[in-house]
């Protein structure tokens, strides 16, 4: 399988599965980041039902976490779910929105993150920037 990275493409054997995190952050002092992550779906996963459940897990999981909105999306022709909420770290408060989409069977998530507080323009920007995407057509679609 050819992989492609941002600085060139490397072979990988056969069934490997692509797993990486890609980070980005902004270049100014607004502590903007963004974090895209991959997770397959287990064999016969319901994706609503595996969505909700990456949902809970925040709940659970997040020191005092509390969410603000959860909505549906659309995200390169492909349902999303939307979560905007914030939690508490050891630093302070930490508010995060996060777009999941299921492209072939992998959840995306694209998760925005700030420690000095997410404003509504913000989260607008963001979102665009994550609405940007386009999905790359599989072997199958072409």
């Amino acid at each position: 399988m050819l992989y492609q990275l941002n600085e060139g493409v490397i072979a990988l054997p056969e069934g490997w599965q692509d797993e990486t995190l890609n980070a980005f952050s902004s270049p100014d002092n607004s502590g903007l980041n963004l974090v895209i992550t991959r997770q397959p779906l287990p064999f016969g996963a319901d994706q609503a039902e595996f969505i909700d459940s990456v949902c809970q897990q925040y709940a659970d999981n997040l020191p005092e976490y509390q969410q603000h909105e959860r909505r549906s999306l659309v995200v390169a022709e492909k349902n999303a779910t939307l979560l905007d909420y914030h939690w508490i770290s050891s630093e302070g408060q930490i508010d995060q929105l996060v777009v999941m989409l299921i492209e072939q069977n992998v959840l995306l998530s694209f998760t925005v993150s700030s420690a000095q507080g997410l404003g509504e323009t913000q989260k607008q920007q963001m979102l665009a920037v994550i609405g940007s995407l386009q999905l790359t057509p599989t072997a199958t679609e072409q």
